[in-house]
Formats: structure tokens, C-alpha cells, sequence
């Protein structure tokens, strides 16, 4: 006969480590090159946490979970294994951590300058808070730091110093889109400019995964002018259409494409 008079109390813990804000993952099977992105992160205030291996690397953002993960492409899949030009085990290793931390920031490091359709398909994917860094391009470090600055913002970033890399890119990342997206995007693309400075603001905030709350705190307005800013651009930008002529198809998924595509032919113009 149970004791009525006895109360069991499930106590559940959370084990998961409170995330630091400035603790960086760095993952790259080259010594030299861990060691020294290490020791320039820790002169910019940032605690580091070094992996050779995209298994090792996993298990230790388990373990500590990092806000920021650098991982190297050609990366060795798993402890005394080679890292093999033709594989991309840096990209795996990015979406298995971006399945487990979708806010987790990465920057995506390459040595080759072949790797942009790897990197493209995380993208096409949905994952934000993405950047994509040829190692050697020409702006150095300045370039890691803008990286870690867009990604923790959740933006995506590509930088490459190929020719015609990035022209390249949008042109893959237009391939991937449906027909019924390539006709609102084209038409928002043409469209873009006619958004106010603000509009594009809010524009970009959103496609780079800024709820309308944080777009709200960063630009120091209420939620209600969001939501009219919004409003507007989805008019300005006839994506409002879609939601009469293409159902399946949501306003603010089109609106992140057209503004990744901007981006895309913007970096090219850069170059």
C-alpha cells in the first residue's frame, strides 16, 4: 500500500554549461595556423578552445558550448584520420554544430578557392550567422574580425579573392531557387532601391535573422514601426504577392533571399 503521506520530487538539471559570450572554438588540423588565430583572438579578449578533428572538435562544443566556432573546409573527420583536399569535413562538422546550436556564430576558413559550392548549400539550407574566408585574402585579420562581427550578429558573410568567385556564387545560389522564387525575387531585386534607407535597414536586419524585437532594440524604434516598416517593404517589394498567387511561399523567406543575393553581386562589386 503506498505511504499518501510521502511526496517523490523529480529534480531535473540542466547540464548544459552557461554559454560564454567571448569563448571561441578554433578547428583547423594545422598547428601553426590554431595557434596563431589563438593568440590574435586573445589579444581582441576572446577565450579560445583549439581541435584538430571535426569528431573532437563536436564533442568539445558539447562540452563547453562556444558562441563562435573558425573551422577550417579541408578538415581531418575524426582523430588520426587525414584531411583530404576533396572533402569538405569542415562543412559537416558546421552542420552538425549548427544542428545543435543554430545560434553558435561560424566562420567558415579555405585554403582552396574551390569551396564556395560547399559552403553555398549550408546557405540554401537556411543557416544563418555564416561567414565564408579565403585564408590569405588581402584585408587579413581585419577580415576575421568583421567575420566574428557579422556572424554573431546572425548575418551571412562571403568573402572570397577569386576571380569572379562571388559572381560565380549568386549564380549558383539563383540556380537553387524555384522558378515561382526566381520570378519575386528578380522582381524584388529590381525593386530594392525604391526602399527608404530605414526600409533597408529593417530589410537586412530581418533576412540576417533579427527578430522583430531585436530589430526594434537595435535600431532604437518601437515594434509597432517595425511591423509598419515591414509592412511596407513586403508592398514596396510586391512580396505581398506571394501570399495571394504562391502560397507555399512566405514573404519573409523571399525577402532573406533577395537581400543574400544583393549581398552576393554587392561583395562582387567589391573585388
Amino acid at each position: 500500500m503506498p505511504d499518501l503521506g510521502r511526496t517523490e520530487v523529480s529534480i531535473i538539471v540542466d547540464t548544459k554549461p552557461t554559454r560564454q559570450a567571448n569563448l571561441v572554438l578554433v578547428v583547423d588540423d594545422d598547428v601553426f595556423f590554431r595557434e596563431s588565430v589563438a593568440a590574435f583572438l586573445g589579444r581582441h579578449n576572446y577565450v579560445t578552445l583549439e581541435a584538430a578533428d571535426g569528431q573532437s572538435a563536436f564533442e568539445l562544443a558539447i562540452q563547453a558550448h562556444p558562441a563562435i566556432a573558425i573551422v577550417d573546409i579541408a578538415l581531418p573527420p575524426g582523430p588520426h584520420q587525414p584531411a583530404l583536399s576533396s572533402q569538405n569535413a569542415g562543412v559537416d562538422l558546421v552542420r552538425r554544430l549548427k544542428q545543435f546550436d543554430a545560434t553558435m556564430a561560424v566562420v567558415l576558413f579555405s585554403a582552396f578557392g574551390n569551396r564556395s559550392r560547399a559552403v553555398l548549400q549550408l546557405v540554401v539550407e537556411g543557416f544563418q550567422g555564416l561567414a565564408y574566408v579565403t585564408k590569405g585574402y588581402s584585408s587579413g585579420p581585419a577580415v576575421l574580425l568583421q567575420a566574428l562581427n557579422e556572424t554573431r550578429a546572425g548575418r551571412v558573410l562571403i568573402r572570397v579573392n577569386e576571380d569572379n568567385e562571388t559572381a560565380q556564387l549568386a549564380s549558383r545560389f539563383w540556380k537553387h531557387l524555384t522558378a515561382e522564387e526566381r520570378e519575386l525575387v528578380s522582381r524584388a531585386v529590381a525593386l530594392f532601391p525604391n526602399l527608404s534607407n530605414r526600409e533597408r535597414e529593417v530589410a537586412r536586419a530581418l533576412a540576417h535573422g533579427q527578430t522583430i524585437e531585436a530589430v526594434a532594440k537595435t535600431l532604437n524604434i518601437s515594434v509597432r514601426t517595425v511591423e509598419n516598416h515591414i509592412d511596407s517593404i513586403y508592398s514596396k517589394l510586391e512580396l505581398d504577392h506571394a501570399k495571394t498567387f504562391h502560397p507555399p511561399l512566405r514573404p519573409a523567406v523571399l525577402l532573406a533571399k533577395t537581400v543574400w543575393l544583393l549581398d552576393m553581386l554587392a561583395a562582387e562589386d567589391e573585388t
